[in-house]
């Protein structure tokens, strides 16, 4: 969007009232500024955040996008996980929803800059979890599914301990909905991907879902057919656990066609354990919130939001003990390593070079004579590498990115990549190899350590 700091930082908006400050950040509906209200009411300054979007000047004030999305929060505010809206007012250009400002910021930006990792820090994991899953119930009891949940619209108060659901451009009253691509990829349920669907954009009934699912074949979980919103809430936060507690996303997107990770746990949810230090009590939870195909007569219960709070409220730890670690391979140590923020080392601080991340090219490593990591595993420790030198981006306040393009979803794209490339034999029966593109930007970025 063109919105810059120069634009707008300093301007006094509604009669002067509030003051805008400095940019928070941006997104595609619009961009957030930090701001000051002066009130006659209150003799010092109230710190606010000001999200400030396009008017669509076409639309009435019942159609407005950005009047809907001030009053579908509205419903959920009030609930102390919620981010509170005080003021919506436009102008010739532009529409302005103030909200409370949170003093670190989003949870994106807080779990990065945080100096102790959340890596087995268990109270710490469920306090920030459960504000978060308590924020999502209060919206969802008042009728509105959010449909982009994820660590960067999730703001948190680090003085009052307090963490709330934010930003409502894509939610929605409706139960059932054929907007496809709506949201961040990495967070979506299987079959939410931005394609063609035959539905059209229409919001289609259960009992019309239900007739169509009984003509499409069972074993195809991305047919494009209307998807619950509720249930797609509900995914998100399976994928936001998973974040908290290993520092990165199981995928890139929930499909079995550009993901060879998540075919693999749609094959058998077992996966998950073979890349995550996760305990056996948070596989089988995240094994009901991540149901591939909830709707078939094979599928079990849907998990619901009350149940998966008793389930975090009892989990005594979320991550493998060390027997467990130290029987897992050499992906599951590496997550664990890089979830602490420690340089993963093993015996004899043996070092596998780029070079050696791919079978196809250097079957053994010549640093240390051990065979190379296979393609899935290498392309899981790309994946890691690419986190780390973001996160050392973003501690050194530099404002050049690194060599790895950074997004909401930048933990993986480049290793999917790179799975893509070489594992195409493995997975497939032919003779795959690394394309020269990709093996150049691994080459010149990265060095693994690994069991």
């Amino acid at each position: 969007m063109p919105f810059t700091d120069s634009s707008f930082a300093g301007r006094f908006l509604a009669d002067g009232r509030y003051e805008l400050l400095n940019r928070l950040g941006s997104g595609a509906e619009g961009v957030v500024f930090s701001a000051r209200e002066h009130s006659s009411t209150s003799p010092n300054p109230i710190p606010r955040a000001i999200k400030i979007m396009y008017s669509h000047s076409d639309c009435d004030v019942t159609s407005n996008p950005q009047t809907t999305e001030a009053e579908l929060q509205s419903l959920a505010a009030g609930h102390p996980n919620v981010a509170d809206v005080y003021d919506v007012f436009e102008d010739a250009e532009y529409t302005y929803i103030v909200t409370d400002l949170f003093d670190a910021g989003d949870l994106h930006t807080y779990v990065w800059n945080k100096a102790v990792p959340l890596a087995g820090d268990v109270a710490t994991v469920k306090r920030i979890f459960l504000g978060i899953l308590d924020g999502v119930a209060a919206c969802h009891d008042a009728g509105v599914f959010h449909r982009d949940l994820k660590l960067a619209n999730i703001l948190i108060d680090e003085k009052l301990g307090r963490v709330c659901v934010a930003d409502f451009g894509l939610a929605t009253t409706e139960d059932w909905s054929c907007d496809y691509g709506a949201g961040t990829p990495c967070y979506m349920c299987p079959g939410r991907s931005p394609s063609p669907s035959p539905c059209a954009g229409r919001a289609l009934t259960f009992p019309t879902y239900a007739e169509a699912l009984g003509s499409a074949n069972d074993e195809d979980e991305e047919t494009q057919l209307p998807y619950d919103t509720r249930r797609n809430d509900i995914w998100a936060l399976g994928i936001i656990l998973i974040e908290l507690t290993c520092g990165l996303r199981p995928w890139e997107e929930a499909s079995t066609r550009t993901s060879d990770r998540f075919r693999a746990y749609a094959a058998d949810p077992a996966a998950l354990r073979t890349f995550l230090p996760i305990s056996t009590a948070l596989d089988a939870l995240l094994r009901r919130i991540l149901l591939v195909r909830p709707y078939t007569k094979r599928a079990p219960q849907q998990v619901t939001l009350e149940e998966i709070r008793g389930a975090v409220e009892r989990m005594e730890r979320f991550w493998m003990n060390e027997e467990e670690l130290a029987d897992a391979g050499p992906v599951v140590q590496f997550t664990w390593d890089t979830a602490r923020r420690v340089v993963p080392c093993v015996t004899q601080q043996k070092c596998w070079s780029v070079e050696a991340a791919c079978p196809e090219r250097n079957p053994v490593s010549t640093t240390s004579g051990k065979a190379a990591p296979s393609a899935v595993e290498a392309a899981v420790l790309a994946q890691h590498a690419v986190a780390v030198r973001e996160r050392e981006w973003q501690s050194s306040g530099s404002s050049s990115a690194p060599v790895s393009e950074t997004s909401e979803c930048s933990y993986g794209p480049v290793a999917e990549q790179v799975e893509h490339s070489c594992s195409a034999g493995l997975k497939r029966g032919s003779t795959g190899t690394c394309r020269p593109s990709i093996w150049k930007k691994f080459v010149s970025v990265f060095r693994f350590r690994v069991a």
